[in-house]
């Protein structure tokens, strides 16, 4: 999924001093530098998923205490280590929005995976009564898109 990584984090991740400093924005509340449009990986392209196996989870953090929805943008890239959403050799499958309270701070990301069926849940940290979902077929994205991510061989990698 795309997310937000502080500035600290996105250089120990290597990320250019170009990217950061033409993606970087100060969060008065959290006395933090962030860089935009960076990826949260869940699964890496020819990395192999059992279709048994638990769900790959992820907490994440809102921008702000006040925000009031979150929006989830999921993404597959043609790459094993894919750096941000603008890369062309990204884009964006889908993406969901989240209500949230002032006073919920978290959000739950899940990506479940069954054949062709990718399902993507998110929801409040500690309220999955309020969990929303996105199912994502594979093969109908193959067909679907004409980007370079539904033509790679094998998994996509999965971001928000």
């Amino acid at each position: 999924i795309e997310a937000n990584m502080s500035e600290c984090e996105a250089r120990s991740e290597n990320y250019s001093t170009e990217y950061i400093e033409a993606n970087k924005y100060f969060n008065k509340e959290k006395n933090t530098s962030y860089v935009k449009h960076c990826f949260s990986v869940f699964v890496r392209k020819g990395e192999q998923i059992k279709l048994d196996d638990k769900p790959i989870k992820r907490e994440y953090s809102k921008a702000t205490k006040n925000q009031t929805s979150v929006h989830i943008r999921i993404f597959a890239s043609t790459i094993e280590s894919p750096k941000t959403s603008k890369e062309g050799t990204s884009s964006e499958l889908a993406g969901i929005t989240l209500p949230m309270s002032t006073y919920e701070d978290k959000v739950i990301v899940e990506f479940c995976f069954s054949n062709t069926l990718i399902t993507v849940f998110t929801y409040p940290k500690g309220k999955e009564s309020q969990r929303k979902e996105i199912k994502l077929d594979y093969h109908a994205a193959q067909k679907k898109k004409e980007a370079p991510a539904a033509k790679a061989a094998g998994w996509f990698s999965w971001f928000g």
